[in-house]
């Protein structure tokens, strides 16, 4: 329970320190969404994980490249 409350504990922080950031990219993305544009997501190393979640999993948008 340790681990979990640790996770949780991180999601609260990042909820409550980045929160208004994480609103104002989530609007972004919607807001290309919205204009029939194309979400372009990019990483190398480790940071590209995040960017395969959008792009190869079944069932994904297709406006993400």
């Amino acid at each position: 329970m340790d681990y979990l409350n640790g996770i949780v504990g991180l999601l609260k922080r990042i909820e409550a320190e980045e929160g208004e950031k994480l609103e104002a990219a989530a609007e972004a993305v919607a807001d290309v969404i919205r204009r029939d544009g194309i979400v372009h997501t990019f990483g190398c190393g480790h940071s590209h994980l995040p960017c395969l979640d959008t792009f190869y999993r079944a069932g994904g948008l297709a406006c993400v490249s």
